[in-house]
């Protein structure tokens, strides 16, 4: 079963959404505010966290900043900010999503299922060694001595073929 944290400071909209994931079979927590969603989130597994934008004291960015500091849980956005900016920040400071209100619960549902298994259902490549070097497909680089070498795709697929026939002739 999957945790998510709704960080709101409407409580009708956190009972709603707690109501409707609830039935959907989600672990469900509630913060009204960044402070109590970050306490939470240091005493709570949450594998994804639903965040307003307005919130008293920080805004939803300033708290989403602090959450990615502590936690790869997914972050998703639900305000009543429309403008284009608004998305912007959110996914610059860290959101995964943004869904605008007045949510539509089957998007939300949706939207929510589709975050939670790319995140966690979802197995990276793996990262093939060879003479000290580390060579990560999932994000196309070759790794050694610490230091991180960004690869083409073609570059990736001749390496690739290289360390899986490595001493082969």
């Amino acid at each position: 079963m999957y945790n998510i944290l709704i960080c709101d400071d409407e409580p009708d909209i956190v009972s709603a959404l707690k109501i409707y994931l609830a039935s959907d079979g989600y672990g469900i927590y509630e913060a009204y505010n960044g402070r109590e969603a970050i306490e939470m989130m240091q005493k709570t597994e949450i594998h994804l966290v639903l965040m307003d934008i307005s919130l008293p004291f920080y805004n939803g960015y300033y708290w989403c900043d602090r959450i990615r500091a502590c936690s790869k849980a997914p972050v998703v956005f639900l305000s009543s900010h429309t403008e284009t900016m608004d998305v912007v920040m959110a996914v610059n400071m860290g959101g995964d999503d943004y869904i605008t209100k007045p949510v539509d619960l089957q998007v939300l549902i949706a939207k929510v299922q589709a975050m939670l298994r790319r995140s966690y259902d979802y197995e990276p490549p793996m990262q093939q060694r060879l003479f000290g070097a580390a060579l990560d497909a999932g994000s196309a680089c070759l790794v050694r001595d610490g230091q991180r070498t960004e690869l083409t795709k073609n570059e990736l697929r001749i390496l690739q073929t290289l360390m899986e026939a490595a001493g082969q002739v």
